[in-house]
């Protein structure tokens, strides 16, 4: 048994990014970190006995969800003295502050963690803020191992087999290609969003700019509970016939899209249960040479660049202007792209996750 324990209830098979964050943390250190998985969140006094079970026997925690398993972790840290790291993804902490008494027993989890962790230095701001004299580290989402492995333009090392990313000429030469890989002579240019269909990622914002996209299709991956009101949107508007609803797809189908698309749109905002915590969906279109546009909101304008891998916009005319730009002009399609994919490389598992080798190191 290792000596480093991730307690979760988020974790592969599940979907979603905290499941593929985790999954990407224990890939790297799988020699120093033992994982405890339950698919179903715990009541506290469950949460309680389950970490202070494991704690006993390990000398670090580390934790992703602050209730219940953070207040366990802080009462286990009493009576056990095992430390833990706390991961913050962004409406966790949103959640944990919605009554005075979760406010206040909050700050008294994050004083007792041993290290914070948040995936955006917007989020560590907050926290900051929120918990005077705290410094989270941040530590950004990694590009899924398995999206990179799905890539059949994926380069191999010799040595030792392991992934790496395909130089951007490599990209940007292959994309837009059909089954036999002959250039796709379909002059249409096209747009993609892939998300989980919920209201707050703003596909209903681009539907509603589409008739003023000429020579425009619209992919939409993905699948959500708010999936048959944009339906209804499409269908309003008359522009089923530009508008294709893939539903969930699989890393290989994703890929394809990806490659199939000319420019990545997602104009999320800020709900009142939930919020983009980075945006590393505009690091994996980045990563395919695509230009990636979305909204300036925390978070999100650390995954965009603006003017360099894509634009951060205000509303939706800044939103249909840049789209119209990108629709227009190809070199400029493939300047933004080709940086979005020198960036992307920044973010391997092996580079983002090196930054917790120090503390692992110790506890391991």
């Amino acid at each position: 048994m290792k000596r480093i324990r991730l307690l979760t209830v988020d974790y592969a098979p599940q979907k979603g990014g905290v499941a593929r964050y985790l999954s990407e943390l224990i890939r790297v250190y799988a020699q120093s970190i033992d994982v405890d998985y339950r698919p179903k969140t715990p009541r506290f006094l469950g949460a309680l006995v389950w970490v202070v079970k494991v704690a006993h026997t390990s000398r670090l925690l580390i934790i992703s969800h602050v209730y219940p398993l953070g207040f366990a972790a802080m009462i286990a840290r009493y009576v056990t003295r095992t430390p833990y790291v706390l991961i913050f993804h962004g409406m966790d902490f949103d959640l944990a502050r919605r009554s005075w008494w979760r406010r206040m027993i909050l700050k008294w989890i994050i004083w007792s963690a041993k290290l914070i962790v948040t995936n955006s230095h917007a989020l560590a701001n907050e926290i900051a803020a929120f918990a005077k004299d705290e410094k989270p580290m941040v530590v950004y989402p990694p590009l899924s191992s398995e999206l990179i492995e799905s890539n059949p333009l994926i380069r191999h090392s010799s040595e030792g087999g392991n992934p790496a990313l395909v130089d951007c000429h490599s990209m940007t030469a292959c994309l837009r290609t059909d089954d036999e890989g002959v250039a796709d002579k379909n002059t249409s240019i096209h747009l993609l969003t892939a998300c989980r269909l919920v209201e707050r990622k703003g596909v209903d914002r681009v539907l509603n700019l589409l008739p003023m996209l000429k020579n425009v299709h619209y992919t939409i991956a993905g699948d959500g509970e708010d999936k048959p009101r944009l339906e209804a949107i499409a269908h309003k508007l008359g522009i089923d016939h530009r508008v294709t609803f893939t539903g969930m797809l699989d890393d290989v189908e994703l890929v394809k899209a990806y490659q199939s698309a000319d420019v990545f749109v997602m104009p999320t905002t800020k709900s009142e249960a939930d919020r983009e915590g980075f945006g590393m969906v505009y690091i994996e279109a980045g990563y395919f040479g695509l230009p990636v546009v979305g909204f300036n909101h925390p978070g999100v304008s650390e995954a965009i660049l603006d003017g360099e891998t894509g634009y951060l916009v205000q509303n939706d005319e800044e939103l249909v202007e840049r789209l119209q730009q990108l629709v227009q002009n190809p070199d400029r399609r493939q300047q933004l792209g080709r940086r979005g994919h020198e960036r992307s490389q920044q973010f391997t598992s092996e580079r983002v996750f090196s930054k917790l080798e120090r503390i692992i190191k110790r506890y391991a």
